[in-house]
């Protein structure tokens, strides 16, 4: 009986979380390590991520940035969604694989958006527009991941944390992005007057219809 009892103590497995904690000192790391090699860059980010693209300058290295600032992106938007379906559906079978799948996945989706709205400026010849637009998009997404992160680190190490305030903090991400997006839009307002059929198509199939078929994807 007594060997018993050992043996139950001992094949009880206790999960380990340690990589989620070892991954937010990473992305935050990260987030400094882009602040000090591209100051002027992670300036004009932060001051324009609410603004106007209008006011968008070409700055040295700003390519690499870009780039980067897209791959912290894409970890706080895997990180979240993963804790969200952790403590949402708790019957999922939640590792470090699924959180590879959402990186993934996430990646796939950015890259063929890049690339469908690149294509569009192509056959439009509007380049320097669709770039622009980018540019700015790129920028308010990082906002986004900040805003994010910030609700990810509190929440996990929250005592009081539950799914219900992983869900207001997903729907206020959102309707912030939504609104900081539309106001802008204003400086394209001449453009989009004059295209407002195409601009409307251009909403839903690639601003609204991707993130429902990637929404219906992981649920």
């Amino acid at each position: 009986m007594y060997l018993s009892f050992v043996m139950q103590f001992i094949e009880r497995i206790i999960p380990n979380n340690y990589w989620i904690t070892v991954l937010m000192v990473c992305i935050f790391v990260f987030l400094a390590f882009l602040r000090y090699l591209f100051p002027n860059n992670f300036n004009q980010w932060i001051f324009n991520a609410i603004g106007s693209s209008s006011s968008l300058k070409k700055e040295k290295n700003q390519g690499v940035f870009l780039g980067l600032l897209v791959v912290f992106q894409t970890l706080v938007f895997s990180l979240f969604i993963y804790l969200f379906f952790k403590q949402s559906y708790t019957n999922l079978n939640t590792n470090e694989r699924f959180f590879a799948q959402l990186f993934l996945a996430i990646v796939i989706f950015l890259g063929l958006k890049w690339g469908i709205e690149k294509l569009i400026g192509i056959i439009f010849s509007v380049e320097e527009v669709i770039s622009s637009y980018q540019i700015q998009k790129n920028y308010l997404r990082g906002f986004l991941a900040v805003f994010l992160f910030i609700g990810t680190v509190l929440l996990y190490f929250s005592a009081t944390s539950s799914p219900n305030l992983w869900l207001i903090i997903a729907l206020t991400g959102i309707s912030l992005y939504v609104l900081i997006t539309v106001f802008g839009y204003k400086s394209y307002k001449s453009l989009i007057l004059g295209n407002f059929f195409y601009f409307i198509l251009y909403l839903c199939a690639l601003e609204i219809s991707p993130y429902l078929i990637l929404y219906k994807l992981l649920v």
